[in-house]
This record gives C-alpha cells, sequence and structure tokens, in this order.
C-alpha cells in the first residue's frame, strides 16, 4: 500500500514537472497548472 502511493506521488511529481517547463513568464496559455490550481 505504502509502495503504490510512493509511485502515485512520483508519476504527480514527473506530471508536473513536465506543466511547469512552460510557465517562466506566469503565461497561463502555457502554464495550465496556474489556473489548476487557482494561482492565477
Amino acid at each position: 500500500m505504502v509502495d503504490e502511493k510512493i509511485a502515485d506521488l512520483e508519476r504527480l511529481g514527473t506530471v508536473l514537472g513536465r506543466a511547469l517547463d512552460g510557465c517562466e513568464d506566469g503565461d497561463q496559455a502555457r502554464c495550465p497548472v496556474i489556473e489548476a490550481l487557482g494561482a492565477g
């Protein structure tokens, strides 16, 4: 169970890392994470 949770977190980290790659300017069009997190 714990191993599954760790694997899930690692996958989430990878997805977030990829999404943040386009966030240099905080441009929502290139950075869906900003909108998804409600920080925009």
